[in-house]
């Protein structure tokens, strides 16, 4: 082969490969057309004057040293985070 077709070969080959990447169909975006985001938003409503307030998990750090485990394996350590109290949901009155 010559190595001017060698190369319009190449060249024909990245030129196909681009163009069918290129022309894509629109993405329909179906999760956010059933979760209605952008048509009714809803807003979180409580009668009485009450106010929902989160509060976040406690959670610590822990190291857990190297040792050897019961079956013989040899455990490396490493630090895990455990969680201390889970989080909460505390409704206070308005002022």
């Amino acid at each position: 082969m010559s190595q001017y077709t060698l190369i319009s070969l190449i060249f024909l080959n990245s030129m196909f490969l681009t163009s069918c990447a290129i022309n894509r169909a629109k993405s329909s975006q179906m999760l956010e057309q059933r979760a209605n985001y952008k048509q009714n938003p809803k807003k979180a409503e409580l009668s009485g004057g009450v106010v929902p307030i989160q509060t976040p998990a406690k959670r610590t750090k822990v190291y857990i040293y190297p040792h050897e485990l019961p079956s013989g394996d040899y455990f490396l350590g490493g630090y895990i985070f455990a969680e201390i109290e889970k989080e909460k949901v505390i409704l206070k009155r308005r002022k």
